[in-house]
């Protein structure tokens, strides 16, 4: 099952997307901002969410979805049509944005960050954007502010897309893109792939103290011995 809901409060929609991401329910869950530069579309609020809920049965799913129903209702979401939804959870996401595949090259951070901080980051890419928009629209570069819900995080996905066939703007679109990551970082974002890097170094250079503390966690958290040890880099 498919939902999307409209959104002018992205306070309100913060809560709701934390309260949705809480029950586990749904595979994916994201959101994005109308006003960022590009429209991603769902309907005329500023903001929408999107999402899709797998169940073992259509009660199930039916009951599920009234939850999602509820939480929005309650944080002031109006309920749109799910077509949105099912193209970007289903379908070919990539294909709607103007510079995918051979049209352009484009950068989006994939970092991760608490949900309610992302806010922060949100109003540093408009006011960056905002900035440099002279530019930007001169080299007929394109933003985007999307992101979608990673376990009890929220992944951020502020894009800066390029036309690839522009030399000129290739180079500046580029550097555009560096600066404003230099940017994100300072906010505390970590890109998902690196959460194996850096757990991979910390049991490398603190072995025994990364065994003794897992051990001990593992012991008192897992006491049946269900977990895999060798997910937690136990020997």
């Amino acid at each position: 099952g498919f939902f999307v809901y409209g959104y002018e409060d992205e306070d309100k929609l913060l809560k709701a997307i934390h309260k949705m991401a809480s029950l586990h329910i749904a595979s994916d869950i994201d959101y994005s901002d109308s006003e960022s530069g590009f429209d991603m579309g769902g309907g005329e609020e500023r903001f929408i969410v999107r999402g899709k809920i797998e169940a073992h049965s259509e009660k199930e799913l039916e009951v599920q979805m009234e939850l999602f129903d509820k939480i929005a209702n309650e944080t002031s979401g109006i309920k749109k049509a799910p077509t949105m939804a099912k193209m970007y959870f289903e379908d070919m996401i990539y294909e709607i944005f103007p510079m995918a595949g051979m049209m352009g090259n484009y950068g989006a951070s994939c970092n991760k960050m608490p949900i309610f901080e992302s806010k922060k980051v949100h109003d540093l890419f408009l006011k960056y954007r905002e900035k440099h928009k002279a530019e930007i629209e001169k080299h007929k570069i394109i933003t985007v502010w999307y992101t979608f819900i990673s376990g009890s995080t929220i992944d951020i996905l502020p894009q800066i897309q390029i036309p690839a066939h522009d030399p000129e703007a290739l180079k500046y679109g580029t550097e555009l893109w560096e600066n404003f990551i230099k940017e994100e970082l300072k906010y505390g974002t970590v890109h998902y792939w690196l959460g194996k890097v850096i757990g991979d170094q910390v049991v490398e250079h603190y072995r025994p103290t990364y065994f003794n503390f897992i051990k001990k966690l593992k012991n008192l958290l897992d006491p049946n011995g269900i977990l895999n040890p060798g997910l937690l880099k136990l020997p």
